[in-house]
């Protein structure tokens, strides 16, 4: 009986090692999904503001608005071309286009991406 019962325990044991790493693992892809969601509804917030912006000039405002929030709250700085697409997506492109030609290499456009963060910091 006791053999049996030590075999059991050591059964539980090995289940519920697999359920805690799967619930582990299920946890991380909830948490990874969550931050995407929150990067499209960033997107869409975005998006929306410049629908309802009447010009340039409104959308600039209200970036600037957001951009003072962001760091008056510590967050990390928005050097990188992509996280600050992913910050102000309408922006960003509404002044990239105004700079980027079709015909230029990659790096070009690139560097092009990288002017755009450093003109909307500088507005």
């Amino acid at each position: 009986m006791y053999l049996l019962s030590g075999w059991c325990l050591s059964n539980f044991r090995a289940i519920l090692q697999k359920t805690t790493d799967q619930l582990e693992k299920d946890l991380s892809e909830v948490t990874r999904m969550n931050k995407n969601l929150e990067s499209e509804l960033n997107k869409t917030k975005d998006h929306i503001q410049f629908l309802k912006a009447s010009s340039f000039e409104e959308l600039v405002a209200q970036f600037q608005l957001r951009l003072f929030q962001h760091y008056n709250n510590g967050q990390a700085p928005l050097y990188d071309p992509n996280e600050m697409e992913a910050f102000a997506p309408a922006l960003f492109t509404q002044i990239l286009k105004s700079i980027l030609n079709t015909g230029m290499s990659k790096d070009r456009q690139d560097t092009q991406r990288k002017r755009t963060v450093a003109l909307m910091h500088i507005q």
